[in-house]
């Protein structure tokens, strides 16, 4: 990996899975706030032995967008949305969604 060029290695890094305690933090900024990149800059900087190293301001903010849609967030517990009905979350490390068989709904 030494002998790749600087910006292959922050690409490659750049897809690291996020971790449980990274989703954790994330999910307690709450879902009807504003975050500005400033947000998830200070999170990086009060946290720094929780986030990977490659993480940035931008790359939080994006995944915490993502936990918000599919409604990962810690004030958004029991509010799925209707076309959620039948889903369920399977993965702690990403976003991942598999539909239930009509079986076991």
């Amino acid at each position: 990996m030494r002998q790749l060029h600087p910006e292959a290695i922050a690409a490659i890094q750049s897809k690291a899975l996020f971790s449980k305690a990274e989703e954790q933090l994330l999910s307690k900024v709450g879902s009807t706030s504003q975050p500005t990149l400033e947000t998830f800059q200070d999170l990086l900087h009060r946290h720094p032995d929780a986030f990977y190293l490659a993480r940035t301001a931008k790359a939080l903010q994006a995944h915490w967008q993502l936990m918000k849609q599919y409604y990962l967030l810690e004030d958004q517990t029991g509010n799925w949305p209707q076309e959620l009905a039948g889903w369920v979350y399977i993965c702690e490390c990403d976003v991942f969604w598999a539909q239930l068989p009509s079986s076991a709904l």
